[in-house]
């Protein structure tokens, strides 16, 4: 037999050696397609399932212990990026072993790209998808409704899933649709079901009870970057045990009135913390709709959309950004 015929029958398909570039770039695009370039299919398909399995258990994590997200997060994409690292590496090493390459029947840019989609692209959408719906969601805010613990210029984290323990507590702040936006919007809970309440201007008095106020110096609020030029000034609002704060206005009056009225078995009334938004109300030149229980009276627990958690990102209405306020824990 000759040295070509010998050849002849060795030969077992095309051969077309694997390119290094394209072996690193396909591993940080997706962590199993380098593999999947160099042959080892079932290797790929194992390392994306793993990297989904890792995503899956960050969110439940986070769902679980409602940790602010900002670095986990970081620390999550630089566990991926190292990774990848080690993974284009060994790719590499295994194309110096494995010359010559035979081309596999999947080695073929719509495979690829098939794999890309199924194993990897569509259970992230579909993960992030579900979260949206189901675990957070992003809400900017455009109102000062809420100063000084949310402020206009906040984007806040928004937890869906708050009241999978039980019902929401007086003092606590809910996200709820209080308008045609697709955002939600925030208030605080002041009454719960079967208290009565009574209003006269702003004073508040539940089940006949007087709710308080104490000062607070501006420097006691950590990170709120108090409007120092406004006539809002923060006051602690002690609502039986608990304690949280509000904002007043010494040149806004408020004429309204509230005749003691019992709520209901599944009534909340909620309040803006700035207190100075009386019904029909400006806010920073721009007119907006009431938006409290002053004006749509009390809401029941099946309005309620979930609990804010966290302020992602805030900057100031001259678009500078306010680093002291990220962070931040909504209470």
């Amino acid at each position: 037999m000759t040295t070509a015929e010998h050849t002849d029958l060795e030969y077992s398909g095309e051969i077309r050696e694997r390119k290094k570039w394209v072996a690193v770039l396909l591993t940080f695009i997706c962590p199993g397609l380098g593999s999947l370039y160099i042959g080892q299919i079932l290797r790929g398909l194992m390392i994306n399932l793993l990297f989904l399995m890792a995503l899956e258990i960050f969110i439940i994590a986070w769902s679980l212990t409602q940790f602010f997200p900002l670095l986990p997060f970081a620390v999550f994409v630089a566990g991926w990026l190292l990774i990848s690292l080690l993974l284009a590496l060994e790719n590499l090493r295994r194309i110096d072993a494995q010359k010559p390459y035979i081309l596999r029947g999947y080695n073929h840019w719509t495979l690829y790209l098939v794999t890309f989609l199924l194993s990897f692209l569509l259970p992230i959408a579909l993960t992030i998808g579900f979260g949206a719906q189901k675990l957070w969601q992003f809400d900017p805010v455009n109102s000062n409704a809420m100063y000084p613990t949310i402020q206009a210029g906040d984007t806040v984290l928004s937890d869906l899933n708050a009241f999978r323990n039980g019902p929401p507590e007086v003092g606590d702040i809910v996200a709820l649709k209080t308008s045609d936006s697709p955002h939600n919007d925030f208030l605080r809970i002041v009454a719960t079901p079967n208290d009565i309440i009574e209003m006269d201007g702003n004073s508040l008095t539940i089940n006949e009870t007087p709710v308080r106020h104490a000062p607070l110096k501006p420097e006691e609020i950590l990170g709120a970057n108090l409007d120092q030029t406004s006539e809002l000034r923060p006051m602690v609002e002690h609502n039986r045990q608990h304690r949280y704060v509000v904002a007043t206005s010494p040149i806004t009056f408020s004429d309204y009135s509230l005749p003691p009225n019992k709520l209901g078995n599944d009534a909340y009334f909620l309040l803006a913390d700035n207190r100075s938004q009386t019904p029909d109300f400006v806010d920073q030149g721009v007119h907006h709709d009431p938006r409290d229980s002053r004006n749509f009276g009390p809401v029941g627990s099946a309005d309620f959309r979930g609990v804010p958690r966290f302020i992602l990102w805030s900057s100031a209405p001259d678009g500078s950004v306010r680093w002291e306020r990220i962070g931040l824990r909504i209470q």
